[in-house]
């Protein structure tokens, strides 16, 4: 038996709380997505007031945030409150099953309450997230809910059904590293997440210490990569390429000293770190030259896509330059972006992985 594909933990769910996503019964589902569905709505509402134009609106999120931007796009709002989207390090899955919500009622004396959400509504948030904590609830979101999500993406995409939009998604060289420092032995790590040890071996012998290393951190953050961003990244990226979306791929690929952390040992291209470059909100105490440049050259890109619908030269659309459509951010100490394969970056995720995952 195989458990969801999303077995790795990420530091962005801790911002997902019952807040948002408390899956309690018989209530509306994904209240967090509903917020952003106003959110969205309130800038369509009163950009002009601030210089803007309510047709020339691009969201975009990472992590967690790049499966809300993912929701929207398969689900979206009419009017459209948006025409550009942009996915960075998108989560392949975070649906729950809504267990944790019958954990915390019972843990806050509220399970014979006439109204069980407006008992634990009643509570103060500090006890809440106290109680949370100090239990390791989680709560995400939940395919459940109609009104906001899809359960089949790739039948919204096939069917048009989906925001007819162009998006820009990517991910980063090192996804994994964040969250598997503490990995010293993989078929305990694994254990957790796949059932059957058939699979856990298959798994295993895909990443061998001739290729890795034999540190299980490397190897086990090799994984996490694969399984939770590259190949559901390759995967909507090749899907909404070839149903006529206008797809731009990215693959992220950068490492400075000044923006590592102590806690995670080599952490290379770690989830997140991208944003430091896109933001320019890199610590300047450290930076080298070619940090700056491909911050800049980043933000640019960034930007084109938001005004133009096209991020720019250098940048070709998906599936329009023989192969080599991708572009690399960093890689081989560059301070700029070149173009690489699908092919190279995307090995295990043909010969392997897909058996495994969907895109939803």
């Amino acid at each position: 038996m195989v458990r969801s594909p999303w077995f790795i933990p990420s530091i962005t769910l801790t911002r997902i709380t019952v807040f948002g996503f408390p899956n309690s019964p018989n209530q509306t589902q994904n209240l967090g997505f509903l917020d952003q569905r106003l959110a969205l709505q309130w800038v369509r509402n009163n950009i002009a007031a601030f210089g803007g134009d309510r047709e020339k609106v691009t969201i975009f999120g990472q992590s967690s945030g790049g499966y809300s931007v993912k929701q929207l796009f398969a689900r979206p709002p009419n009017p459209l409150p948006f025409r550009a989207i942009i996915m960075e390090s998108q989560a392949t899955s975070l649906s729950s099953n809504g267990g944790d919500w019958n954990k915390l009622v019972n843990l806050t004396k509220c399970s014979t309450a006439r109204s069980q959400f407006q008992c634990v509504r009643d509570i103060d948030a500090k006890v809440i997230k106290a109680i949370i904590e100090t239990n390791a609830l989680a709560f995400t979101p939940t395919l459940l809910d109609s009104e906001t999500t899809v359960k089949n993406f790739t039948n919204a995409v096939t069917s048009r059904t989906t925001a007819q939009v162009p998006l820009i998604i990517g991910n980063n060289q090192d996804e994994g590293t964040a969250f598997t420092v503490d990995v010293t032995d993989l078929e305990k790590y694994l254990s957790r997440y796949y059932y059957d040890k058939t699979v856990r071996d298959k798994i295993i012998s895909q990443y061998p210490v001739s290729e890795y290393g034999s540190s299980a951190y490397h190897r086990a953050s090799a994984m996490g990569r694969d399984i939770a961003y590259q190949c559901p990244t390759a995967m909507l990226a090749n899907l909404t390429a070839e149903n006529g979306i206008k797809t731009y791929r990215y693959l992220f690929n950068a490492s400075f000293p000044n923006n590592n952390y102590s806690f995670f040992p080599d952490g290379g291209a770690y989830h997140a770190s991208e944003i430091y470059e896109i933001f320019g909100t890199y610590n300047r105490t450290g930076a080298i030259p070619r940090q700056r440049d491909l911050s800049v050259v980043m933000q640019t890109y960034w930007a084109n896509f938001a005004k133009n619908l096209e991020p720019g030269a250098g940048w070709p659309r998906l599936g329009t330059n023989g192969g080599l459509d991708v572009i690399n951010f960093g890689g081989n100490e560059s301070s700029t972006g070149y173009l690489i394969s699908q092919s190279s970056v995307d090995r295990k995720c043909t010969t392997f992985w897909d058996q495994y995952l969907s895109t939803s």
